[in-house]
């Protein structure tokens, strides 16, 4: 499955800039990363534990017990 992918690059620096700047801004920006990656987390456990993870190897019962979790 093919997805299009957009990109953001904030350097270490840059977001300390902005954390001084508009500090709620920076954290708006900082928990929809969060969100993001969890997001993308939560659907990959669920791909590897449903078998559905195409060219992905099945993973161990306990293990996909502990990832539901």
């Amino acid at each position: 499955m093919e997805r299009e992918a957009a990109f953001l690059v904030v350097r270490r620096s840059d977001f300390y800039a902005l954390m001084k700047r508009n500090s709620v801004l920076a954290v708006k920006l900082l928990w929809n990363i969060l969100l993001t990656l969890s997001a993308n987390l939560r659907l990959t456990s669920e791909q590897l534990t449903q078998g559905g993870g195409g060219n992905l190897p099945m993973v161990p019962e306990e293990l996909a017990e502990w990832l539901k979790d």
